[in-house]
């Protein structure tokens, strides 16, 4: 039996940074009822399809995201004989059905004759997702504890009025923070909701917060919540200025061939008004003294 009053939310992500903004996730440790620290948990894991349209390739990626997960588990138990079964479970806001494949040989070509899918089948991998399609399902099916106010919140997450449906759902809130590590999935939740709504109260989400978990929990939540978003933020930064560096060295390697260390050096402690005007300059020089003009040399 599964100890479902010891569910905890594990930190982290799993998915690609690409589709960052497509995809969210969330990973679940259930233990084993009277097991001993040894026994590998269920992990249960979930993620959120943000687009309307259906991805075709779930499947595939889901694959991928487990597999970071079972290197992560293999790096922090390097004496763990067995890996923990893990069940992926994909929530999909879109208004319509889900219509693409749900399991992994759905998407293989097997080819001709249709015997061969009888005798390469075993040989190849195979899973198939659980699907929760949210907009289909009524919230009051959906529960009152911590899961079921993840799966509420990420099913409204777009409504206009967001804040309207999140006041309902105070009293599961109050639930939430009273399970084991309920405090760290609210954290996550409302960084969650603080990155996927472009424009909220964000007083008023920490007046029904604070409300509802007292002063000092509630102004914990947000804080630590805030402090993500803003490293999401800082980070993000970070990676579009390395993509800026990237994109014009590979370009003034084309024009003028293998950069030296002046150049290099130039790029790194570039602004982005010096990258503008670089790239602006790239277009006509016949050196690399042209492009980067004064700072050359210096």
């Amino acid at each position: 039996a599964l100890a479902l009053d010891r569910v905890r939310l594990v930190p982290g992500t799993f998915v690609d940074e690409a589709l960052g903004h497509r995809h969210t996730d969330l990973l679940f440790e259930v233990p084993h009822a009277g097991a001993s620290q040894e026994e590998a948990p269920l992990l249960v894991y979930v993620l959120l399809e943000h687009q309307s349209s259906v991805d075709r390739w779930m499947a595939r990626r889901l694959m991928r995201y487990i597999d970071r997960i079972w290197t992560r588990w293999e790096g922090e138990q390097p004496a763990a004989r067995a890996l923990p079964p893990v069940v992926p479970l994909v929530l999909y806001q879109g208004p319509g059905a889900w219509s693409g494949p749900t399991s992994l040989h759905e998407l293989v070509s097997w080819g001709q004759p249709p015997r061969l899918e009888a005798a390469l089948a075993a040989h190849v991998p195979d899973f198939t997702f659980l699907l929760v399609e949210l907009a289909r399902t009524p919230d009051v099916a959906l529960g009152e504890d911590g899961v079921a106010l993840v799966l509420k919140v990420m099913k409204h997450i777009r409504a206009v009025h967001f804040e309207r449906h999140f006041a309902r759902f105070l009293t599961t809130l109050q639930a939430a923070a009273e399970e084991p590590g309920g405090l760290l999935l609210l954290v996550a939740l409302v960084h969650y909701v603080l990155a996927a709504r472009d424009r909220l109260d964000q007083d008023q989400l920490a007046r029904m917060i604070q409300s509802t978990l007292g002063p000092e929990n509630g102004a914990k939540v947000m804080s630590v919540a805030e402090q993500l978003r803003e490293e999401g933020r800082r980070q993000g930064r970070e990676e579009g200025r390395l993509a800026e560096i990237r994109l014009l060295s590979r370009q003034l390697v084309r024009r003028f061939g293998p950069l030296d260390d002046e150049a290099l050096a130039l790029l790194e402690a570039s602004s982005a008004a010096d990258r503008l005007r670089w790239g602006e300059r790239l277009l006509d020089a016949a050196t690399l003294r042209e492009v980067f003009g004064r700072e050359w040399g210096h």
